[in-house]
């Protein structure tokens, strides 16, 4: 960081440019001009040139339980192993419903951050190895489902969805998103693939809806930018990422 920058808020993102593609870069924080990390620096790879063949290995992992369950995953380490070029924290990454049986949007915010903090805290035992070999070693982007988003089986109707990805937002970074307030989908290229991130749950129907043509579970926009950016697409491979196992 330039030391003439004063950061003000607890959480702020700086834009980085200038960087060359298919290059791993190192980095820390520096606070009062002593460097937060001495050694074992985190580090995040950039895209090699779009459009280009180029292989590389990705990452998914979802569906992670309670933090504060009193133990340590192998997973994390195990997929670390394969060197990916990124990660994709897919959906659930806590079950504990952040907008159960709650209506006080204030309560709904705290609640979330909560959630995504001590997720992505070094200090959670049942977190620490995803700190080490996940979030220090590899780019992420997060795709939520229905247990990080509000609570089981949540849809478009949420009362707190628009809290819901404030805190996102705050939490995580996340590639330009075509409709920033209609949810958290995305696309990206990385060489010859394009990736394509769905939200099923903001613009998502009732289950209980009767099932005709205009039910939905993406909303007009975000299924029309679908169709359009499948079919503009010159990547080789597409690839689409949605809240259930991806496989």
């Amino acid at each position: 960081f330039d030391e003439g920058i004063i950061l003000k808020a607890a959480k702020t993102k700086i834009p980085i440019d200038g960087l060359s593609p298919n290059t791993t870069y190192y980095y820390t924080p520096r606070i009062n001009k002593v460097n937060v990390f001495a050694a074992n620096y985190p580090q995040f790879q950039t895209a090699p040139v779009e459009g280009r063949e180029h292989e590389f290995t990705f990452t998914v992992l979802t569906d992670f339980g309670y933090a504060k369950i009193q133990d340590s995953p192998k997973a994390f380490l195990s997929a670390s192993l394969e060197n990916p070029s990124f990660t994709i924290i897919g959906g659930d990454f806590d079950h504990r419903d952040p907008g159960r049986k709650q209506l006080d949007l204030n309560k709904i915010r705290q609640n979330t951050r909560i959630m995504y903090r001590e997720n992505l805290s070094h200090n959670v035992i049942r977190r620490k190895d995803l700190a080490n070999f996940v979030l220090r070693k590899t780019g992420i982007v997060h795709l939520w489902d229905d247990h990080d988003f509000a609570k089981n089986n949540s849809d478009g109707n949420y009362v707190g969805k628009k809290v819901g990805l404030e805190v996102y937002d705050e939490y995580f970074t996340s590639y330009p998103r075509p409709s920033p307030d209609s949810g958290i989908f995305q696309s990206w290229t990385w060489g010859h693939v394009q990736f394509f991130l769905l939200d099923g749950r903001y613009n998502r129907n009732p289950s209980r809806d009767p099932d005709t043509a205009e039910k939905t579970m993406l909303g007009d926009i975000q299924k029309s930018w679908l169709k359009e950016g499948l079919q503009a697409s010159t990547a080789t491979w597409k690839i689409i990422l949605s809240g259930p196992v991806f496989n």
